[in-house]
């Protein structure tokens, strides 16, 4: 039982209704503090990973898949609509693409690609840290 005399809401449970709040359209801003609240109120902080997690999952099961994009310069409009198509062919019954951009300098060149369940890093950074990693190797 939960310090107000109710019965602990399982992780799963609030995932769920969290998608289904996102795909009626409530504020993501506004039901990213509600769930905080609720985490916070109920000590149960430590599970947020998980929540995240799961809803990733629920959402990848009804067409939706996010995705960031890292590159240390913006990306022209031919690249993000060939990354989009990559991504949409890995990701085949993909209803609803979420693409973020960021920009990070320290990766010199390339991209970092993140799904939920994958991770592509083809920048400058990564590969003159393996290449140095190899060097001391040898």
């Amino acid at each position: 039982m939960g310090s107000n005399g109710m019965s602990k809401i399982a992780k799963q449970q609030i995932a769920e209704v969290v998608v289904e709040l996102l795909d009626k359209g409530l504020s993501l801003s506004r039901l990213t503090r509600a769930i905080a609240a609720y985490l916070v109120a109920q000590r149960r902080t430590k599970e947020l990973d998980a929540i995240i997690r799961d809803i990733t999952k629920f959402r990848a099961n009804r067409g939706i898949r996010e995705t960031t994009l890292t590159s240390a310069f913006p990306l022209d409009t031919a690249t993000r609509e060939s990354l989009k198509e990559i991504i949409l062919q890995y990701y085949s019954g993909t209803k609803r693409l979420i693409m973020h951009e960021r920009q990070d300098k320290s990766l010199v060149g390339g991209l970092r690609l993140e799904t939920d369940d994958l991770r592509l890093d083809t920048s400058v950074h990564t590969q003159l840290q393996r290449l140095t990693h190899t060097a001391k190797s040898a």
